[in-house]
């Protein structure tokens, strides 16, 4: 993506961007989720996985996460689950990063939660977690920002429509470059 090989990035889990926010020690790097964006590639963001940090799985817990909920996520990796300021802190990342980028850009929040262990019913719902996310991400995106806030988890067929939608309108108005081919 920072090569500008790309006419548009789609970027529906950005957890490594937390990682480094929270300081995990597996991050992608301070750069994360602004790459594209730099070069002026348009991007389709979502927020996947915001609620979580990992840590390497067979070391101890850091003393920081020591009192938060863990998710086994494999062998080798563990997932701490955020409180509602560290995920506000996510959010703000979010922003942050995306307000670097000198093309377009759009973030979908779907309301019924962003990743599958986070679906009313699973194991890591918390809709006081995800509204105080969501707030923090309403009050702090750049304009420069689109916004599509959607009634859906984001494992559903209405995100992938709505990504989609978003992609079409963003070919016919020429902001994705669409090449012939010589296939």
């Amino acid at each position: 993506a920072g090569q500008g090989a790309f006419s548009c990035v789609m970027d529906f889990c950005t957890q490594e961007l937390g990682n480094h926010a929270h300081g995990s020690n597996i991050s992608a790097g301070e750069g994360r989720l602004t790459a594209a964006g730099l070069g002026g590639t348009p991007q389709i963001v979502a927020p996947g996985c915001y609620d979580l940090v990992d840590i390497v799985g067979w070391q101890a817990v850091p003393d920081k996460w020591a009192e938060h909920p863990l998710h086994a996520h494999n062998r080798l990796i563990s997932s701490v689950v955020l409180n509602d300021e560290e995920r506000r802190l996510v959010a703000r990342a979010h922003a942050a990063q995306l307000a670097t980028a000198r093309g377009p850009v759009a973030i979908i929040l779907p309301a019924q939660g962003l990743g599958e262990w986070d679906r009313e019913g699973a194991d890591l719902h918390d809709k006081q977690g995800l509204a105080a996310f969501m707030d923090e991400m309403h009050a702090c995106m750049p304009d420069t920002v689109e916004v599509h806030d959607i009634d859906c988890h984001i494992n559903d067929p209405a995100f992938a429509d709505k990504a989609l939608e978003i992609f079409d309108r963003w070919v016919a108005a020429g902001l994705v470059p669409m090449g012939t081919g010589s296939g």
